[in-house]
């Protein structure tokens, strides 16, 4: 029996779905370890990889039994190789109970996690995100001895219908676009797609912002619209999305979701969320991102101007622009498709301005010849800064 890749990704519902570069990468027979509660979703995600549960979040009675357990399963499969992906206490006592020879991502030393040469660049990289531009999944994706073509992860963005799916809000409110915005917005998506009627999706626990929302709605909009927060489980949610001609979304686990079955996304970022970094994957999607001086900012600082992100996002020239795709952008909003390359996917500007472009070519100019996977340009000799171009192997060999 061949020994299997392992891979231990811990996070919640987007993070299962942004690892599929990685996945993707992986020999047949790879196992996936994940908390109980997106176990399904993973399947849905990868239906040719083994699924191993955890009750890694939330109390559960005899927690640890149940790790030792699996953990022993794991170590009875002798795998090849194995990528922790997430640096928490569980992830330091998790690589202890493997050769360290063995771990690809995050190893142990002495009971405390090392962290790889690939994932201090990203550390390093995260100091300049205005100019970043390596989107989440390319970052796993690469810790990979042989990271599959970016193209053939996920399928390109083609409608499957014409209902628009919105999602609510995402986890953090001032990522998210107000009721009254998220209004407006609804009506052009709805004039983008062409579309006939619209779904609500959401969380348990946003139900009175779905009913904020129906009440916001135009009378004829509200009679088209199926709200369905709070009442989906993985299964209806995933044939939901893969019904959709177009998903309205922050950046959120659906917009993942529906980047994972090739439905295209238009999105809204605004605040930390920066869609070089976690853009839906794969070709076709747009992104309207707030870009103001202070873009992106931290989840957890407070804002010194609160709504100033927000404002340009709820603007008429924006809204106009989301519905017909055409004229200008009011100044502080891009619009943004995303395209594939060597590297992986990347968002270039289709309306607005982007003052932070330049940099980011040069960034992704720099990695791609870390990488060998492109010419150098721009920029491309600045690796020899980093401490890790005199490791044998490179950041992309065995020190991955």
């Amino acid at each position: 029996m061949a020994q299997p890749s392992v891979v231990f990704q811990l996070a919640r519902f987007g993070d299962i779905l942004q690892t599929g570069r990685l996945m993707a990468s992986l020999p047949p027979g790879a196992v996936l370890v994940v908390d109980r509660g997106v176990a399904e979703l993973a399947r849905l995600a990868y239906p040719g990889v083994h699924v191993l549960e955890l009750p890694v979040h939330g109390k559960s009675p005899g927690a640890w039994s149940l790790v030792r357990r699996a953990v022993a399963t794991l170590q009875a499969l002798d795998p090849a190789e194995v990528y922790l992906l997430n640096y928490s206490g569980l992830s330091a006592a998790l690589a202890a109970a493997f050769p360290a020879e063995r771990l690809r991502a995050y190893g142990g030393v002495g009971g405390s996690l090392r962290v790889p040469p690939w994932f201090s660049l990203l550390i390093r990289w995260a100091q300049e995100r205005r100019n970043g531009g390596l989107n989440l999944v390319d970052a796993w994706g690469l810790l990979a001895r042989e990271p599959a073509a970016p193209a053939a992860v996920h399928p390109p963005a083609q409608p499957r219908g014409r209902t628009l799916g919105v999602v609510l809000a995402g986890q953090h409110p001032r990522r998210s676009l107000p009721t009254p915005v998220l209004a407006a917005w609804i009506g052009a998506a709805l004039s983008r797609l062409g579309g006939t009627d619209v779904v609500l999706l959401g969380a348990s626990g946003q139900e009175r912002l779905a009913a904020e929302l129906m009440a916001a709605l135009p009378a004829a909009l509200g009679r088209s619209t199926r709200n369905l927060v709070g009442r989906t489980g993985w299964g209806q949610l995933w044939e939901i999305v893969a019904g959709c001609g177009l998903v309205l979304s922050p950046d959120t686990g659906v917009a993942h979701m529906a980047a994972r079955l090739g439905v295209p996304v238009l999105g809204a970022y605004l605040a930390s969320a920066w869609v070089h970094e976690t853009g839906p994957y794969g070709e076709g999607h747009v992104v309207v991102q707030s870009v103001l001086p202070c873009s992106p900012c931290l989840e957890t600082a407070v804002c010194p101007t609160p709504g100033a992100c927000l404002a340009p996002l709820a603007q008429r020239e924006t809204i106009r622009w989301i519905a017909r795709g055409e004229g200008a952008l009011p100044s502080g909003a891009v619009a943004l498709q995303s395209g594939m390359d060597a590297l992986g996917v990347y968002y270039h500007p289709v309306a607005g301005g982007d003052p932070t472009a330049a940099g980011r070519q040069a960034f992704r100019s720099q990695v791609a010849a870390l990488w060998g996977v492109g010419a150098p340009g721009r920029g491309g000799c600045a690796w020899m800064t980093e401490k890790d171009w005199m490791l044998p192997g490179g950041v992309g060999g065995q020190y991955a």
